[in-house]
Formats: C-alpha cells, sequence, structure tokens
C-alpha cells in the first residue's frame, strides 16, 4: 500500500553438525509503533524543556517553534497572534530556511471557524498544511498554531494530537503576558501622572516605614534627591515623636478614609517645613503601600502671620488718630471702631 514500516532484522548463522556454516537464517520484527512512540517521548520532552520555566518573549516564540519542527520532523511551524480591533499583529515563523519575525494580517475569528486545514492570510506556508490550532486566552482565540510538512498525511498522528497541550499552555502564557503588559503600562502611565502633579507624592511601606518611591515635587519640596529619598524612613522625614508617626500609620493601614492634617517635615538642610498631608493605603505592584499627597503650606503660613500683623499695625494706627473711624458693610452694620469714635458716640471700646 505504499506505506512505510520500520523494522530491525536480526540474521542468525546457521551450521551443519560438523560446525560448518551452511547459511544465515534472518528474523525481522516490525518495530515502527516502538521507534514512533519513542519519537513522540523525545518530541514531548524537548517541548516540555521550552517550555518549563519560559517567560513569553519573541525569541521565546522562536525556539518553541524550532524545537516543534527540528524534533518533530516537520519543516514549518508559524504563530500569528490576532486579536480583536487590532487587525496587525505579530507573526513569528520557523523554517528550514531559519526564524523571521514579521507583521501579521489575520483577521478575526471565532472558535468554529478554524479546521485542520486552516491557513491565516499572512501566512507564507508553501508546503502542505498537517495541522492548524487555535490559541485559547482568555476564553477567546488570541492567535494559531500552523504546521507544515512536505511528508503531509505520513506526519505521525500523535505527534500532532500532543501539540494541544503545548497550544493550551502557549495560550496561557500569551494571557499572562498581555495582562503584565497592561499592568506595566498603566503603572508606567501612573508614574507619569505622578511625575507631572504639583503636589509631591511619595508611597510607603507600611510595616518598615521605609520611603519607596518619590515624585519630583516632594523632592523639591523635601530638598533630597532620589538615591537619598529612598534611604529614609519616615522617622528621618517627619519632625515629630516616633509614637505619634506610629499611631497614623495605624490609623491609615486600618481606616477606610485617607488622614488628612498638618504635618512639620524635616527637610535636608535640616530645617522643618509645614506640609498638609492625605494619606491613603493602596495596592501598588500586588502589594499594599501607603501613598502620600504632601502639599507645602509655609507660603500660606506665612501669608497668615503676615496678615495678622499688618491687621495688628493697622488696628495700632487707628487708635492712635484723634478722628472718629467707623468702618461699614455692604449691609450698612458697623463693622468697625476706633477708639476716637466710641468715645465720641458714648460706646464702649
Amino acid at each position: 500500500d505504499g506505506v512505510w514500516r520500520v523494522v530491525q532484522d536480526t540474521a542468525v548463522q546457521a551450521g551443519d553438525e560438523s560446525g560448518h556454516v551452511t547459511g544465515r537464517v534472518g528474523v525481522c520484527e516490525d518495530v515502527t509503533e516502538r521507534v514512533e512512540f519513542r519519537a513522540l517521548v523525545r518530541f514531548q520532552r524537548a517541548v516540555s524543556r521550552c517550555l518549563a520555566g519560559a517567560r513569553y518573549s519573541d525569541g521565546f516564540l522562536e525556539e518553541l517553534l524550532r524545537t516543534i519542527c527540528v524534533e518533530g520532523g516537520l519543516d514549518e511551524a508559524t504563530v500569528c497572534r490576532v486579536s480583536e480591533g487590532s487587525p496587525t499583529r505579530l507573526r513569528v515563523r520557523y523554517s528550514v530556511d531559519g526564524a523571521e519575525t514579521a507583521e501579521c494580517t489575520c483577521w478575526r475569528a471565532s472558535e468554529a471557524t478554524w479546521t485542520s486545514t486552516f491557513r491565516p492570510a499572512c501566512s507564507r506556508i508553501s508546503v502542505p498544511v498537517v495541522g492548524s490550532y487555535p490559541i485559547l486566552s482568555g476564553g477567546s482565540v488570541s492567535g494559531l498554531l500552523t504546521l507544515a510538512s512536505r511528508k503531509g498525511g505520513e506526519v505521525f498522528l500523535p505527534l500532532l494530537e500532543s501539540i494541544g497541550g503545548t497550544v493550551a499552555i502557549l495560550g496561557a502564557m500569551l494571557e499572562r503576558n498581555d495582562a503584565e503588559e497592561k499592568l506595566r503600562t498603566s503603572e508606567e502611565r501612573y508614574k507619569a501622572l505622578l511625575e507631572q502633579s504639583s503636589e509631591g507624592i511619595y508611597t510607603f511601606d507600611p510595616a518598615t516605614h521605609q520611603i519607596l518611591e518619590a515624585n519630583r515635587r516632594f523632592l523639591q519640596i523635601t530638598g533630597y534627591s532620589a538615591a537619598e529619598a529612598a534611604k529614609l524612613t519616615l522617622e528621618d522625614l517627619i519632625a515629630h515623636d516616633a509614637s505619634s508617626i506610629a499611631t497614623n500609620v495605624s490609623r491609615t493601614v486600618g481606616g477606610s478614609e485617607p488622614l488628612v492634617g498638618e504635618r512639620l517635615y524635616r527637610r535636608r538642610d535640616g530645617a522643618t517645613v509645614p506640609v498638609e498631608v492625605s494619606a491613603s493605603l493602596v495596592t501598588w505592584a500586588e502589594e499594599q503601600v501607603v501613598l502620600v499627597n504632601v502639599r507645602d503650606v509655609s507660603e500660606t503660613h506665612a501669608s497668615a502671620v503676615a496678615l495678622t500683623d499688618l491687621s495688628q499695625r493697622l488696628r495700632l494706627i487707628l487708635d492712635s488718630t484723634s478722628d472718629g473711624i467707623l468702618g461699614l458693610n455692604a449691609d450698612g452694620r458697623m463693622t468697625f471702631v476706633n477708639k476716637a469714635a466710641a468715645s465720641l458716640l458714648g460706646w464702649s471700646a
């Protein structure tokens, strides 16, 4: 029927009673299943080693496809990434000519669309397709693994069937990679927003009180560099006793509302600066930290002191004149009377 089989032949010498060799007896054993089973085990071990402990990257896909082709006796393997709303994604292809990474223009398809001979629109596969496997990620199709071989239908079927487990692991890796990429993008955007904030912002570990990160405005308020700030604890920064600091940290960790108040912060030069702070417990990179917003209120305090001083000076001037002076608001109500006016009107000052 034209089907190739693997046989193991053994030749045994035959002789007469005098010991002379009179011929050979050959014994043939069909070991096709045994050889194919060993090849399958070798293939699965090689793919498992490639997957074990690996993290998704373009280089990882190239190595995985190379392993599938070399150990599986295939000529070509292609992974195309497809995504809803984003028709241009990544294609990684491995063949006897080597590996290549290019742009993928696959369309979005439902799981029911995939067939064993499905070819992605962007594929340059020039030999018979022997298997096409949807890569599921997050409950939807996120890619396609296509295998091809010049041997066509003669490829060992159990080997193709074993690819299903590899595809499942690859789908999980793609899902994890996409989640990590979204998280990384979100954190980068958040950090960019923090850097542009007009308020000082920093985070600290609620257990150790160690400062973890600080934005540019916080460094300007305190006079520290980023490297110096990363070595500080709250006790180094806040000019209050340690018990007060510990109490406020406990209130922040245990409360559902941000803790707001004024504190004195110690600058790098030893001077103190009054600040208004708002602290709350947040989750940052899968860890709970305390996020603190800091606003320098030293100018506000200075303005309040200057205003009080000016008011006192003005009162002294008005009370020292012999002319009666009254102050009225828009409703005609008296808001101010100096000593001379009170004396003229017979009122007590």
